[in-house]
């Protein structure tokens, strides 16, 4: 069995400080408790951008994000889901936003800005933890590259 699953890496910049969007999910029948960032399936005919932002903002309620370019992270994992093995794709961009708000849909309980190290001992899964730090100093490089053009 094989599924593709797309989502954004959201951050908020607040002069130096920068904060990445956590999202909260309690246990279920089928979950572990865990805090990770927005994603869900790719739907037939959709792009991987497409459903990237479609469930960042089904599942955060945030609707001003801007994918930034030259960055895409693909994490491949293996789970058992009712007795058979998953061979599953996440796809992940990072997004910018400056909306504060957010509203969690049904899928989540909660949610929170954290500055990188609190968010990165936060995060449930090592894969997420790992991406989030290629994302971060993604981010740095093109800080720094930027900037360099105003000096």
């Amino acid at each position: 069995m094989y599924e593709k699953s797309a989502g954004c890496i959201v951050y908020m910049q607040e002069k130096k400080k920068r904060h990445y969007l956590l999202l909260y999910k309690k246990a279920s029948d089928h979950y572990k408790e865990s805090w990770g960032f927005p994603k869900g399936w790719v739907e037939k005919g959709e792009e991987d951008r497409e459903t990237a932002i479609r469930e960042t903002r089904e599942e955060s309620g945030l609707t001003d994000v801007q994918i930034l370019p030259g960055f895409v992270e693909k994490i491949h994992i293996f789970y058992k889901k009712e007795g058979q093995m998953v061979s599953k794709d996440i796809i992940y961009f990072i997004a910018k936003t400056e909306q504060k708000d957010v509203k969690v849909s049904f899928e989540h309980s909660g949610y929170e800005w954290l500055p990188y190290k609190e968010a990165a001992e936060r995060l449930t899964f090592k894969s997420d933890r790992e991406t989030m730090h290629k994302a971060d100093e993604y981010l740095k490089k093109e800080l720094k590259n930027n900037l360099s053009k105003f000096l």
